[in-house]
């Protein structure tokens, strides 16, 4: 198992060095072309120059590459080079040959620019300063296409290290100043051949702006990404399918900057492929329909030199800020027999890379889920979602201490009634232990008949949540068990059918809570009775953390009018006995 863990962190690795390595020979070969044609053409003239570009791309890439160009027009006086229709060519059957013997990049680049222009740069201090400095380069509507192939025979070994995120000072040059770099409206089309069939992606607009390069002896790059004070890349319009074609992922921006050591995403969504009725169907069995999308994604004080260089992913701090999901499950489909959710525990160590987020933080959320049993689906939703969830992460020493992952959420009932809930999961406890706990107020019970009609033939007609507390009810991988105080007051419920099948149901208990119809008006009673409920619950595997949590507090809610399972009833009478003692004390 280690092994194959190391071999899928070694070959990410190779890849990120061979993505980096090609960034950084393309910044590099610009910055040799621009200061190789300015000495070439203040001796030679401005004739030669398309002549002498052809020629340095060429021999530069044994072939592989050729340039075309419309126009090129360069001021000396000005220090301004401005190139018209600029075309990199790559010659894939040479790229072909040469990778049987020799050692390449596994991406081929065609590059196609509209206009490529370098202003406010100095031949005089390139001659006599071998310093070069340029006050801007920019890339105006670049269509680029990156091939990616199979790793020729001699792929490189190398192990990453700091230098791989920086610029080399070229043979020659003292210092590099590069003020500002700009691409705009440019499109990258990424083919990759590697898989089977052949996959095409698309980022149909991509702006770029690095700040500052600086190359000398005292900016080596060890602790700016490219010698750069800032890179900030814009992409928009991708549109992803997943794998198992169900959904499609539209991200309306992405983007990171390196100065604020931040990524986020804009405008999210999670669009499923299929309807209500034919998701599930199209699966094959029954499973979340999930309509998700989220105002903005923003992840900030990100170590990215250890994410790029040794793919470990390090952040203080994701926000997560208008989440809407819409969850709908199909009950009338099959469940799949092998599905087994981990819970989140088992997930985390389950990863094959490095996580650490100490918190992430959610503002403005809402989820409504929904579920079908019969002819119309029953619902239920809660809005004005806040919450925080410290401590992800899989690092092995935290692990290996039990820090605890913790998540304070609060939320309302069907807009209306106030749930604080708290999560706390030991990382790496003996089967998977947590507990969680949680309070509810100031709800009208009939507002959940959004559910409960659609899901058996009963109404409730009226009665108040005043309270419900649960304290922290212990769970692990196999079941829940813990207490319940839930207070309400005159709690009616009508039975909609009375046919024999609906009466024997609800004999047999499978009407749940609302099949009692002789249960307590209010609790406590007028006369001061109080019943307490017992959560217990055994998990079904198949299912997730969700399902859990709601199954183990609906067990204390039929628990406190008056259905119990063998369990409860035994949790109950040992309650007593501990009353009694604790009684006697007094």
């Amino acid at each position: 198992m280690k092994k194959r863990k190391t071999s899928s962190r070694s070959k990410k690795s190779r890849w990120t060095r061979r993505i980096l390595k090609t960034v950084a020979w393309i910044i590099i070969f610009i910055l040799l072309i621009i200061a190789g044609a300015s000495l070439y053409t203040y001796y030679r003239g401005n004739v030669l120059i398309k002549e002498y570009l052809t020629t340095t791309i060429a021999k530069s890439s044994k072939g592989i590459y050729k340039v075309e160009m419309k126009s090129l027009v360069l001021n000396v006086i000005n220090g301004k080079i401005t190139i018209s229709g600029f075309r990199l060519i790559p010659d894939t059957a040479l790229y072909r040959k040469m990778s049987m013997t020799d050692t390449l990049s596994p991406m081929l680049l065609a590059i196609s620019i509209k206009k490529f222009q370098v202003s406010g740069f100095s031949l005089r201090q390139l001659l006599l300063e071998k310093k070069l400095t340029i006050r801007k380069i920019e890339f105006v509507s670049p269509d680029v296409t990156v091939i990616i192939k199979k790793p020729s025979k001699k792929d490189e070994k190398a192990a990453s290290n700091a230098n791989m995120l920086a610029i080399p000072l070229p043979k020659g040059l003292v210092a590099i100043n590069i003020q500002r770099i700009l691409l705009t409206n440019g499109k990258i089309t990424v083919e990759n051949q590697v898989l089977s069939p052949p996959q095409k992606y698309l980022i149909p607009e991509m702006n770029l702006e690095i700040k500052n390069i600086l190359v000398d002896s005292a900016h080596v790059g060890k602790r700016r990404i490219f010698n750069a004070d800032d890179i900030k890349l814009t992409v928009r319009g991708i549109s992803i399918k997943t794998k198992n074609g169900m959904y499609t992922i539209i991200p309306g921006e992405v983007g990171f900057s390196t100065q604020a050591s931040a990524v986020w995403v804009k405008n999210l969504h999670l669009k499923p492929n299929y309807s209500n009725y034919d998701f599930s169907r199209k699966l094959g069995y029954q499973m979340d329909r999930m309509d998700i999308t989220i105002k903005k994604i923003e992840v900030k004080y990100i170590n990215m030199r250890q994410l790029i260089i040794d793919q470990k992913f390090i952040a203080k701090l994701i926000t997560v800020d208008g989440l809407d999901v819409d969850d709908f499950r199909d009950k009338r489909v099959p469940m799949r027999p092998d599905f087994m959710p981990k819970l989140p525990q088992q997930a985390l160590l389950a990863l094959k890379s490095y996580l650490k987020i100490d918190l992430v933080k959610l503002t403005n959320g809402k989820v409504r889920y929904a579920e079908q049993v019969g002819n119309e689906p029953g619902y239920i939703f809660f809005d004005k979602m806040e919450g925080n969830i410290t401590n992800i992460t899989n690092d092995s020493s935290l692990v290996k201490i039990r820090m605890p992952l913790k998540v304070d959420a609060k939320l309302y009932l069907m807009g209306k009634g106030l749930l604080n809930a708290q999560l706390i999961i030991p990382l790496g406890e003996k089967n998977d232990a947590f507990t969680f706990s949680g309070t509810l107020s100031g709800l009208e019970a009939k507002e959940i008949n959004t559910m409960v009609s659609k899901m058996v033939p009963a109404e409730i007609t009226s009665g108040t949540i005043r309270k419900m507390t649960f304290p922290n009810v212990k769970a692990d991988n196999d079941r829940s068990t813990g207490r319940m105080a839930f207070y309400y007051n005159n709690l009616q419920v009508k039975m909609t059918k009375k046919d024999d099948k609906t009466w024997t149901n609800i004999k047999s208990g499978v009407l749940s809570w609302v099949g009692n119809v002789y249960v307590k008006n209010d609790n406590p009673t007028t006369k001061g009775s109080f019943t307490e409920g017992m959560i217990y619950f055994e998990r079904d595997k198949h299912k997730s953390i969700f399902n859990f949590l709601w199954k183990s507090v609906f067990s204390g809610i039929k628990s406190t009018i008056g259905i119990n399972k063998k369990e409860q009833k035994e949790m109950k009478k040992a309650q007593k006995e501990t009353n009694k003692k604790a009684a006697k004390k007094k």
